[in-house]
């Protein structure tokens, strides 16, 4: 079962430019930088999240959370506990709107347009009323 809150630790890298680098030392691949330091700890917040969102999506597991006095770090680098609220996430990415392309009869779609239907409004209605989704 998945969580609703999660705390990960990442690693922040103060660049020569003043940039920072940031990674997730329980995730191969979420990695996200910022031109300072706040930017880097917004980015570091919503890379989380997604990364935590697919995970979920996917059905995969979600690991164990490492002790940040645990984790080796360099003289440039610095550990900051990273917050995801899922909630919120969750509820975003669930009803962000996605492109789906369907086939309908060239008579239909030029009658649609002549009465001036908004295409996506009535599939949505259609799939709702057929679904039982009183919403």
């Amino acid at each position: 079962m998945y969580q609703d809150k999660y705390i990960f630790p990442a690693i922040f890298i103060r660049e020569h430019d003043g940039k920072y680098s940031v990674s997730f030392p329980d995730f191969d691949c979420c990695v996200t930088y910022g031109n300072d330091l706040n930017e880097a700890m917004l980015m570091a917040k919503d890379v989380l999240e997604g990364y935590l969102w697919g995970l979920e999506d996917d059905n995969e597991q979600i690991p164990t959370p490492s002790l940040p006095e645990e984790i080796k770090i360099s003289t440039n680098e610095f550990v900051v506990p990273i917050f995801a609220y899922m909630l919120d996430i969750r509820n975003e990415m669930n009803n962000k709107a996605v492109n789906e392309n369907c086939t309908l009869p060239r008579w239909l779609l030029k009658l649609a347009e002549e009465n001036k239907l908004n295409l996506s409004q009535v599939l949505q209605t259609a799939l709702k009323e057929r679904l039982n989704i009183k919403q």
